[in-house]
């Protein structure tokens, strides 16, 4: 079987781990507060993704977390010689997740997670000076995750899931050489990773968590591949009705969390991540029919860490406030820049809080911005020059029920 290392997928990676791109991180609206400072602190049942170890510090015998994301995005480009300007005109992205969990006994608790960490696309303008390596992208994506926490004792508890990746896609770009267009879309097949975390509470007011989320190898069979070219070319240079296959590694990353509780009101949390970006070495293309159009793009991504930072304060018996910040390094060379992501080095800011509307329901509400850093980089090979920067903005609103 033919596969293409697809730059589509690697959107995919981008989201599953924390690291720079167009992905975000909004797996929990509590944590989102936070910068996601999730790994060494147990919230609610969002711990199916941070850390499975937590899961088990769980007090309620069932609790039901739902919550939701309005993804507002942009791109800037400008060439540094004329001082022409693209800018995209992204769709908003509606991220959820969903978690769901159950205390079997008081070491054992189990829980599913269902979450859409990419649900978006980027649309740069027509005729824009990229056009030859992206227009468009739209993005689906689903992730699934059944979970088993176990405490061993009072201040160590471990716990594991299976995460469960599927999604879809439409991709396009241009071929200007001849005046020509090409479409991609594909679904990607069921593929398979696991999620590991330990969770270590010391004393009353210490916690420290461990996280490992393992590498996913992503597929798609039989995609179609829809080229528009001239008449003259169909049929003879092209096969305007091809297939093609796809395969990428999600890169795997290790997550350290500390959380310390400075007194009854205050919570201070911090995380760092270790995104193993330098699996990601090459992009090539590889069509079943249209074998001439087969080309390697160097990507040789870097290793980059992750930093977050974040707080919770309880202002009385309904109301908790959040914030928090962090860095995020892009994981691209200068060299090897390409817009289907445009990653920068992102500054994070985020604030949220919980309202407890009732005994057994709170409403939680999170706000992310993230300035995406000016670079001029560019992909060498191609002579693709620019200087590129990005901004989100994403308010998430969310309920918790527990009984």
């Amino acid at each position: 079987m033919k596969k293409v290392f697809l730059f589509v997928f690697f959107c995919f990676a981008v989201s599953y781990t924390y690291a720079g791109g167009y992905g975000v991180s909004l797996q929990s609206q509590k944590f989102l507060g936070m910068a996601h400072a999730g790994t060494g602190l147990y919230l609610d049942g969002s711990a199916i993704f941070f850390n499975p170890g937590a899961l088990a510090q769980q007090q309620n015998k069932w609790e039901f977390t739902f919550g939701g994301n309005a993804l507002f995005a942009k791109g800037y480009y400008q060439n540094p010689e004329t001082r022409a300007k693209s800018e995209t005109d992204n769709p908003v992205g509606t991220p959820i997740e969903f978690y769901a969990s159950y205390k079997i006994n008081q070491k054992l608790t189990a829980g599913v997670g269902f979450y859409t960490p990419f649900g978006s696309g980027i649309e740069w303008p027509e005729g824009w000076e990229g056009r030859a390596l992206i227009t468009n992208i739209e993005l689906k994506t689903y992730f699934v995750q059944p979970t088993l926490s176990y405490a061993i004792n009072d201040w160590l508890s471990v716990g594991a899931g299976l995460v469960i990746v599927m999604g879809e896609e439409v991709v396009e770009k241009d071929i200007p050489a001849i005046n020509g267009h090409l479409k991609l879309e594909g679904k990607a097949n069921p593929s398979y990773g696991y999620n590991l975390g330990v969770y270590l509470q010391p004393t009353e007011k210490l916690s420290l968590g461990i996280n490992y989320r393992s590498k996913i190898d992503v597929t798609v069979d039989n995609g179609d591949a829809i080229f528009t070219v001239p008449s003259a070319l169909a049929g003879s240079s092209f096969i305007t009705n091809d297939t093609f296959s796809a395969s990428l590694p999600m890169i795997s990353s290790l997550n350290l969390g500390v959380a310390y509780r400075i007194n009854p009101q205050l919570t201070i949390a911090g995380d760092v991540n270790f995104n193993n970006w330098s699996e990601y070495e090459q992009l090539l293309f590889e069509f079943n029919e249209n074998t001439h159009l087969i080309k390697v793009q160097e990507r040789n991504y870097k290793n980059s860490i992750t930093g977050r930072i974040g707080a919770q304060y309880l202002v009385n018996d309904r109301l908790t406030a959040r914030a928090g910040f962090y860095y995020d390094p892009t994981p691209v060379r200068e060299n090897f820049f390409s817009p289907e992501t445009p990653s920068m080095n992102n500054l994070g800011f985020t604030m949220g809080g919980s309202f407890q509307a009732s005994k057994r329901l709170g409403i939680d509400f999170s706000l992310l911005i993230i300035n995406g850093q000016e670079r001029r980089v560019g992909y060498k090979a191609d002579n693709f020059w620019g200087d590129f920067r990005s901004f989100a903005i994403s308010p998430g609103i969310g309920v918790t029920y527990s009984f």
